[in-house]
């Protein structure tokens, strides 16, 4: 089984550091750029939730005064 990219940068540059005594900076670099990568989609999903929650309650103020008439509908349209 192939190693993840961020165990190959880790180990690129533990390898660079026991050889010359200083950090590779490529392999520093890849493996700061993949781990900073990993948390947006946990970031991003209370915002995504949110989101969804804001539309339903939206289209669920629409439905409620939709049998009162147009101007009703256009003053819930307003306030969302």
């Amino acid at each position: 089984m192939p190693a993840a990219p961020w165990m190959r940068a880790a180990l690129c540059a533990a390898l660079c550091a026991a050889l010359s005594g200083l950090a590779c900076p490529a392999a520093v670099a890849a493996d700061i750029a993949l781990k900073s990568q990993a948390p947006a989609p946990a970031l991003a999903l209370p915002a995504v939730g949110e989101q969804l929650l804001n539309m339903t309650v939206g289209l669920v103020d629409t439905f409620m005064v939709g049998h009162l008439g147009a101007s009703s509908v256009a003053a819930v349209g307003l306030a969302n």
